[in-house]
């Protein structure tokens, strides 16, 4: 007669652990994708919003004028992007200005693109 076996064997256990760990690793996978297209969208946002700012204040003053004159000035909410006297994207860089008397060029930082493998650039003519 044999005897009733209880509970689980060493095997069996470890192959649920592994099983377990393959599930976790693919949520955490999807997860990082989730996040990375969240900050691609918000860093798209932020640009936009950052260039119509611009736009705005050279409509109104016939210049191109400082981050900060912006915030003070009204034209954009220093909540979202303002940081440390600049303003950032969603990974914390400062974007990227360039201006000459009648254009500006605003994109994401070298270290922003290489995260997101792409760049987002706005140009004020």
């Amino acid at each position: 007669m044999k005897k009733k076996r209880k509970g689980l064997t060493l095997i069996e256990l470890l192959l649920a652990v592994a099983i377990i760990a393959v599930i976790n690793g693919a949520c955490l996978l999807a997860t990082d994708v989730y996040n990375k297209s969240i900050r691609y969208a918000k860093a798209k946002n932020n640009v936009n919003t950052l260039c119509e700012a611009h736009k705005m204040y050279y409509i109104k003053n016939g210049a191109f004028t400082t981050d900060a004159n912006l915030v003070t000035g009204g034209y954009i909410s220093a909540a979202d992007m303002w940081s440390g006297g600049a303003m950032v994207d969603p990974f914390g860089n400062a974007f990227t200005q360039t201006s000459g008397p009648d254009t500006m060029t605003i994109q994401l930082s070298p270290a922003t693109q290489a995260k997101l493998g792409t760049n987002i650039t706005c140009t004020i003519p």
